[in-house]
């Protein structure tokens, strides 16, 4: 039997699970580049380059997505994500791709606590599953694992496979 809960439910609990008071601050003069950039972006999606991280001076971080689109990362999202110590490449264009949904600043790596279900990332309000060796190539760090019931996992709505 699935158990739905409300949305509301479900977003608040992946919202204190992923609070994290050393989220970095989010420079002002970063969010208006972010702005012009997208609104300039008429790059083609990148496929090839899925799981890259991408930045220059000044601006936030992209992640390559499996179809190629660019999607922006929101502050603090990283220090929750990301294995520790890894650096976006500089050496890309970013108008070389075409712009997706930026992850939700909610955005985490989430899984059951029956210790049987697999890895999602949350992010948009849906689980995408993580099969193995999908968290290495898009530099997610399973000690950031999040844990919930098993009525809240199955509560959020399923996004697909982010390969």
């Amino acid at each position: 039997m699935v158990v739905r809960l409300p949305r509301r439910a479900v977003a608040l609990t992946l919202a204190l699970l992923t609070m994290t008071a050393s989220s970095p601050a989010f420079p002002a003069a970063a969010v208006s580049k972010v702005q012009e950039t997208a609104s300039a972006r008429m790059g083609q999606p990148c496929p090839s380059m899925a799981g890259e991280i991408l930045t220059r001076p000044d601006y936030p971080w992209y992640i390559v997505d499996k179809a190629g689109y660019l999607r922006g990362i929101p502050p603090g999202v990283p220090d929750r994500i990301f294995t520790p110590g890894i650096h976006p490449r500089t050496d890309v264009p970013l108008e070389t791709c075409a712009m997706g949904q930026d992850l939700s600043s909610h955005a985490a790596i989430i899984t059951a606590n029956d210790a049987v279900r697999p890895w999602y990332l949350y992010t948009n309000g849906k689980k995408y599953g993580l099969r193995p060796g999908i968290p290495e190539k898009y530099h997610l760090d399973g000690n950031k694992l999040q844990t919930m019931t098993v009525a809240i996992l199955d509560g959020i709505p399923d996004g697909g496979l982010w390969d």
